[in-house]
């Protein structure tokens, strides 16, 4: 399983999860900076999408080999 690695706002530092019982067995997190100690939040980075489709704008190289099986068509099909 993958670690996440949350950073405070105040300081921009690694932050550690604590918890207090309640009555129901539920339990309250909060993330407490492992610089300063205090609680704080957290900074969530946001996932990017695209709004364009980063396929269909690839522009193709034109300085491309060609395999030997297309230099040999080509070889065949020249008219001298």
């Amino acid at each position: 399983m993958k670690k996440k690695s949350f950073k405070s706002k105040c300081c921009n530092a690694d932050v550690r999860v604590e918890g207090m019982d309640d009555f129901d067995k539920q339990c309250t997190m909060y993330h407490v900076c492992t610089k300063c100690n205090n609680p704080c939040d957290v900074i969530i980075k946001t996932r990017r999408i695209w709004a364009i489709n980063p396929k269909t704008r690839i522009v193709p190289n034109k300085k491309r080999l060609f395999t030997d099986k297309e230099l040999r068509k080509l070889r065949s099909e020249e008219d001298f």
